[in-house]
């Protein structure tokens, strides 16, 4: 049977068992086929999504352009649903294939990939000892688990936190939409929220090179003048016209969040919404 047959074969299957207590909880499907193979069916409640992996990896090593791999991740949503992409784990790195670190040697190019994995739409799984800088290729990544590297020494360890943390606190993140924005070299997008101030604009720069930009933001509850700051920099940009200008460096992803400033800018959110 192909993926979609098996599928479907589990879905007429399930429902039944689960009423008996005979099948398990949870059903997680394997998209090794594409994007096809990641649109689930109502019985799946998720998918292991390498293809969104490997799209993550495309972006990094310069072989998929940015707006591509938005736009394709957008039709996989529109093909299944924001719910189910949501439920989908990002898998960048198992026992199967390739660890991180061996992946990606230059640290800029490893977090630009990692920090995508952060805040794209689905469940990050972090494949052990990702988080420690721990190397392997696909024949020889199961190595026991170095806890010896756990420390503030590490710097990967140190960016793994961070990256946790940030999605924790922003919202958007982790249940927020997923909208593309159109830009000649960068993977633009934002995520938002029922809730404005959720709002999040990813912005992220594959180029061994600076690249500077103006972006239209697809968002019409956002307001004139609205400062946004960059989680990990501090860089602001803010809102004009409905464009926001901003120069990202060299394999940098810049996740900038709304600012709740003091004064007339931030109240006017307030007055209007509340």
């Amino acid at each position: 049977l192909g993926g979609r047959e098996v599928v479907e074969t589990w879905r007429r299957w399930v429902p039944l068992g689960r009423r008996h207590g005979d099948w398990p909880r949870v059903l997680v499907g394997l998209d090794e086929g594409g994007p096809q193979a990641q649109v689930q069916t109502e019985a799946m409640d998720g998918v292991l999504s390498f293809w969104m992996g490997w799209v993550i990896s495309g972006v990094a090593t310069g072989q998929m352009g940015g707006i591509f791999a938005g736009l394709q991740i957008e039709q996989l949503i529109e093909d299944s649903s924001m719910e189910q992409v949501l439920r989908s784990w990002i898998i960048v790195s198992n026992h199967d294939i390739d660890r991180l670190a061996t992946k990606y040697p230059d640290p800029a190019v490893r977090r630009f990939a990692q920090t995508l994995q952060f805040v794209l739409p689905g469940a990050v799984c972090i494949y052990y000892g990702d988080e420690l800088g721990m190397p392997g290729d696909k024949d020889r990544n199961r190595e026991p688990m170095k806890w010896g590297w756990m420390n503030e020494t590490n710097e990967q360890f140190n960016v793994t936190r961070t990256l946790v943390n940030m999605r924790r606190y922003h919202r958007a993140l982790r249940i927020g939409d997923f909208t593309v924005m159109r830009s000649f070299s960068l993977l633009a997008f934002m995520r938002r929220t029922d809730r404005i101030a959720d709002m999040i604009i990813v912005l992220a720069n594959p180029l061994p090179k600076p690249i500077q930009e103006q972006l239209v933001v697809p968002e019409e509850d956002l307001l004139e003048y609205t400062l946004f700051r960059d989680t990990f920099s501090g860089a602001e940009a803010r809102i004009h016209g409905g464009t926001i200008e901003a120069k990202i460096p060299p394999r940098t992803v810049r996740v900038f969040h709304m600012v709740d400033e003091k004064g007339p800018s931030g109240e006017q959110y307030k007055r209007i919404y509340g």
